[in-house]
């Protein structure tokens, strides 16, 4: 399933995200735990688009032969999925970049190998430009990964990074042009998730058929009663 949609070089299958799609419904549809939507979805195919081919070649065949698990670390106290959120500041200091700042609802995070994390790396009138992705060891010095007791009870985290230093290596693309990769990011995610509730809502509805089919009241099968 993690090489599913990567192409055949990396170790993958070559599908496509119309392939993902339809596991992803029926992922919905038996609430299959795990970090695919993280690794595949958010993390690897963010690579594909994004990365160099030194980190592709690094990074994507140990997704498709499920050895390296990743999440993504975009979202921060402001809560907003628009560039101007992003708060967290990475330093060119020599060839490396320290990174600080706070990221929240990261989803998986304690199950990850390696982070995309979304920092800003130059203030500009356009708070879309500045924005710079890196790839972020879990581990690394001064990162701490927190749980978020959330209302669903799912695997959220707060990531605290408090001068964690990486490689200039490690940028995701280029420097300060970061946004419009996340944002086709985001659009994957959108209808990622959107296939994955429908198979849930199928579920659910198939469910309440069953139930309406089977529970009686005064005498007869609920789901024969109009307003049922």
């Amino acid at each position: 399933w993690t090489g599913l949609a990567f192409p055949e070089r990396y170790g993958g299958t070559g599908g496509s995200f119309l392939d993902v799609a339809v596991l992803l419904e029926e992922m919905g549809r038996r609430l299959v735990p795990g970090p695919f939507f993280s690794t595949v979805v958010l993390g690897g195919l963010t690579v594909l688009d994004a990365g160099t081919d030194d980190q592709k070649l690094d990074i994507l065949p140990r997704i498709c032969s499920g050895q390296l698990i990743m999440a993504l670390a975009l979202t921060e106290p402001t809560a907003t999925y628009e560039p101007w959120g992003v708060e967290a500041v990475a330093n060119r200091q020599g060839e490396n970049y320290v990174i600080s700042g706070t990221k929240l609802f990261v989803a998986d995070a304690q199950a990850a190998d390696l982070l995309v994390v979304v920092a800003r790396t130059s203030s500009e009138a356009d708070p879309a430009q500045g924005i710079t992705l890196f790839l972020v060891p879990v581990g690394s010095r001064g990162l701490q990964i927190s749980p978020l007791n959330t209302i669903s009870s799912d695997r959220q985290f707060e990531v605290t990074l408090d001068g964690v230093e990486v490689p200039a290596a490690s940028v995701l693309g280029g420097v300060g042009t970061g946004w419009p990769v996340i944002a086709r990011a985001l659009q994957r995610a959108i209808a990622g998730k959107c296939a994955e509730m429908l198979g849930g809502a199928d579920a659910v509805l198939d469910m309440t058929v069953e139930y309406v089919k089977q529970r009686t009241q005064f005498g007869r099968p609920i789901g024969s009663f109009q307003a049922v």
